[in-house]
């Protein structure tokens, strides 16, 4: 009996085994906006998407709900030393708005175990860096929880991301976008320039939506741009949209449909994530799109690698981004580069103006420091900004047209502010002053790079004289040791240095004598264009600071034309200019020992324009330098007449209060100018004065002039 029992059990085994199971097939849907699929799980519950777009990648799916409330970026704690946090000191205080290295983007795209997701910016999101108790950095990455085939249903796509200035201004930029993305709160407004608005290219499975993908929400399913969280509650969520005129705030949609503004380190907004639907892959097994029965799907036929997400290059230097055909070649000794990364560089040549042969025209060679090889289409750009800025001042607007301008792309290894290695291994001191430092690569003759080394190269191969080399720049020669590189100055009237940096400081280095004949000046600061403006006063037109505070300059800088320590107006250098327009003779500050010109001079504040002594000694030196013009005359000035400032004991007070008193005077009695209306029938049988300046610059002792009034 056992024995047919059996028997009859196997047989009813073996007949249920060879009979079809009721499974439904896998079908390849049609997305469309509005669709709803459920796919990945957080926090053990499954993930809800929506189709919200389709464009040239495809489906974009978003979150149905916030999946969390995280910071975007931590502040600054195990890393400022590279990546987003050491392009700006405000990242210490509230993380960076950078998406490419955050540690949003890193936890999104992570499918590591709890505490294993690499940070990409080296900072982690760890308790006190980041608000209240929103440290996850012990958090498994967003993906740990999806199948491998559910992965690979997101396609990794590449797709346009926003920068703000840090990025932008160190040539972390793509394309020929040029301006900062306007503000706007509305969502309808918030893409107003969008394409043309400073963007890099970033890769990557998922990301969160940029304003332009959240417009795209909104036009196409309204309100639902607008983030609830779990309990059914409206919530504020992040865009991956930095304010792009700001180191530090990211864009948001608030929880009434708003675009805001938030800074990074905060942990109270929620995350919505978003992703590419692989739709050639796609497959499902159940559901019909709708939001109560979404489909269920995965790609299990699509092969790929375990995915990780792309590391962003350290300030990456793959390549020139400009022609090397016309370029110099260095040999650099251990003078000059020390470590050897600068020994045998090559500088490619870009002509920013010529308007005449070389050797008519005054010379200007622009070399650029903290600029990496793919950074030097930023830098050409700067020079010219910066000079185009320039020639707006009198008196270099002048003799615009009597310089030949040359950019000299000396690229360095590093930008500047990432504190790695660059071509002059310029610092700046204690006293914020730029210098070409003998401590980190090179010696004390680095210092004469730009005469020796720089200099005879290119008079050589590049200028139009096309002397020969002198010398050999790693050998001191016999003798003395500077004179055989005093004639690079003949040819080159002035060397420039342009740093790659938002810093503000400048500095000149003016000692013929030793070699020395350049300055200085930042890229990018708030008074980028007027610092240069004011070095180049240093550097080709002789001038001294005018604000050197409570002591004598030497007798060097004494002897410009607008400095002086003698109190006396009879005998004061400017004594025939005095009230001419803005001159006077002032202490340039409060118990100062030294006078200068007028208080209103780009040589002691930079908000202002050249003062008339200055450009007088400005259009001599030029002058001097082109050979071509024989006799200075200033812009008359017409002011009514009444017998005050007309006599040099005038002007014997010299406090900051009496130049003051003195202007507020002349602008009273101005009739030229802005004020020109002024002079009219009112001024029937009042007294008017006339004046201007006139300078003999040739090598005649006399001219005889001709006035028409």
């Amino acid at each position: 009996m056992t024995k047919k029992i059996t028997a009859i059990f196997l047989a009813l085994c073996m007949a249920i085994s060879v009979l079809p199971m009721t499974i439904q097939a896998a079908s390849k849907p049609d997305i469309k906006v509005g669709d709803y699929v459920k796919m990945g799980a957080y926090n053990n519950a499954s993930i809800l998407w929506r189709c919200v777009s389709i464009d040239n990648n495809g489906p974009l799916m978003l979150a149905d709900k916030i999946v969390d409330t995280l910071a975007y970026d931590a502040k600054t704690n195990d890393n400022s030393n590279s990546k987003s946090h050491s392009r700006s000191y405000k990242r210490d205080d509230y993380g960076s708005n950078y998406w490419k290295d955050s540690n949003m983007r890193s936890w999104l795209n992570s499918t590591a175990a709890e505490g294993k997701v690499d940070w990409l910016c080296g900072n982690p999101p760890k308790d006190g860096y980041v608000s209240g108790v929103g440290a996850y950095n012990e958090k498994a990455g967003f993906l740990n929880a999806f199948s491998k085939s559910e992965i690979a249903a997101m396609k990794t796509v590449t797709q346009r991301s926003l920068v703000s200035h840090p990025e932008y201004n160190k040539g972390i930029v793509d394309g020929d976008a040029n301006s900062d993305l306007l503000y706007y709160t509305d969502i309808s407004e918030a893409v107003a320039n969008y394409d043309s608005s400073y963007f890099e290219t970033t890769t990557e499975k998922v990301f969160l939506l940029d304003v332009k993908q959240a417009n795209a929400v909104w036009k196409n399913l309204k309100g639902y741009y607008v983030a609830y969280n779990n309990d059914g509650m409206a919530w504020p969520y992040w865009l991956r949209t930095p304010v792009t005129d700001c180191n530090h705030d990211m864009r948001y949609i608030s929880s009434s449909g708003q675009v805001g503004r938030y800074a990074p380190w905060y942990s109270d907004l929620g995350v919505r994530p978003a992703f590419y639907l692989d739709s050639e892959y796609f497959v499902t097994t159940s559901g019909s799109g709708s939001q109560s029965s979404p489909y269920i799907g995965s790609a299990p036929n699509k092969q790929e690698d375990d995915y990780t997400i792309s590391e962003p290059a350290e300030d990456a230097n793959p390549d020139w981004n400009v022609s090397t055909e016309q370029s110099i070649q260095l040999t650099l000794g251990p003078w000059y580069s020390n470590d050897g990364k600068y020994s045998n560089p090559t500088i490619p040549v870009y002509t920013i103006q010529k308007t005449r042969s070389d050797t008519e025209n005054m010379v200007v060679v622009v070399c650029g420091e903290g600029y990496t090889k793919s950074q030097q289409g930023k830098f050409i750009n700067d020079v010219k900004r910066l000079w185009q800025d320039a020639m707006k001042y009198e008196p270099y607007r002048s003799y615009a047209d009597r310089f030949n301008v040359y950019a000299l792309c000396t690229a360095s290894e590093s930008t500047f502010d990432n504190g790695g290695s660059t071509f002059f291994d310029v610092i700046v001191d204690k006293y914020n002053s730029p210098v070409i430092s003998n401590n980190l690569h090179g010696s004390q003759w680095k210092n004469h790079i730009f005469e020796r080394c720089i200099g005879p190269e290119f008079i050589e191969k590049i200028h139009d004289a096309h002397i020969k080399k002198k010398c050999d720049p790693n050998t001191i020669p016999s003798g003395s040791e500077y004179e055989p590189y005093y004639y690079v100055h003949d040819y080159i009237a002035q060397f420039a240095m342009v740093v790659n940096t938002k810093s503000d400081f400048g500095g000149a280095y003016n000692n013929r004598e030793y070699g020395f004949h350049y300055f200085i000046s930042p890229s990018d600061s708030y008074r980028a264009s007027k610092t240069f403006a004011h070095e180049f006063g240093h550097g080709l037109l002789g001038l001294g600071d005018e604000y050197s505070n409570g002591y004598l300059l030497d007798d060097k800088e004494l002897k410009s034309l607008n400095l002086s320590s003698v109190e006396d107006p009879e005998k004061i250098k400017w004594r025939q200019l005095l009230g001419f327009r803005n001159t006077y003779t002032c202490r340039n500050a409060y118990g100062s020992k030294m006078l200068v010109s007028s208080y209103e001079c780009i040589m002691r504040d930079t908000n202002y324009q050249f003062c008339e002594v200055c450009r007088l000694q400005g259009f001599k030196r030029m002058s001097q330098l082109v050979k071509d013009v024989d006799l200075y005359v200033a812009t008359p000035e017409v002011k009514e007449y009444t017998g005050a400032y007309s006599k040099p004991s005038d002007f014997t007070d010299l406090e900051t209060s009496s130049y003051y008193n003195y202007t507020y005077n002349r602008n009273d009695r101005l009739l030229s100018g802005n004020s020109k209306s002024r002079f009219n029938t009112n001024m029937n049988g009042k007294k008017i004065e006339l004046r201007t300046v006139i300078q003999n610059i040739s090598d005649k002792n006399a001219r005889q002039l001709k006035f028409k009034m």
